[in-house]
C-alpha cells in the first residue's frame, strides 16, 4: 500500500480512543498546534482531530481538518510508527499546509520522544529499597 493512501484505519474514529490519548498520551505544542501522542500497539500510525468552535464556522473549521488530513497523508512516511496522534489547533492558529506539515513532523518527533521517556521500564528498578 503506498504512503500516499489514507485509508480508515489511520484515522481515529472512536470516543474511547480520544479518551485514551487524552487520559494516557504525551502533549507538545508548538505555534498554536496541539498534539497529543500516545502508542496504540500497533504498526499503523492514527491521526485524530478536535477543531472547536472557537476557529469559526463551520466552512472554516471544515476547511482546516481537510488541511490537516492532506498534511497527515503527505507526511506519513516522517511520523513516529504505531502512535495515535490528535491534532487540536487552538484558536489563534492559521492553517497553510506546508507550515503544517512541517509542524506535524516536528511535532510527532517530540511526542515519540517524550513517549519513550515517559514509558514504564520493563526490568527491575535500580533505586535502593
Amino acid at each position: 500500500m503506498s504512503d500516499l493512501n489514507f485509508p480508515p484505519h489511520r484515522r481515529i474514529k472512536s470516543g474511547e480512543d480520544f479518551q485514551a490519548a487524552y487520559a494516557n498520551g504525551a502533549k507538545v505544542s508548538q505555534d498554536g498546534i496541539l498534539v497529543i501522542g500516545r502508542l496504540n500497539g500497533t504498526n499503523e500510525t492514527r491521526l485524530g482531530l478536535s477543531v472547536s468552535r472557537k476557529q469559526g464556522p463551520a466552512v472554516q473549521r471544515n476547511r482546516i481538518k481537510r488541511l490537516m488530513r492532506e498534511a497527515f497523508r503527505l507526511s506519513y512516511s516522517h511520523l513516529p510508527v504505531g502512535f495515535d496522534l490528535v491534532v487540536i489547533p487552538q484558536k489563534e492558529y492559521v492553517c497553510e499546509l506546508e507550515n503544517f506539515r512541517r509542524l506535524l513532523v516536528a511535532l510527532g518527533r517530540r511526542v515519540e520522544k517524550k513517549a519513550q521517556r515517559n514509558k514504564p521500564s520493563d526490568g527491575p528498578s535500580s533505586e535502593p529499597a
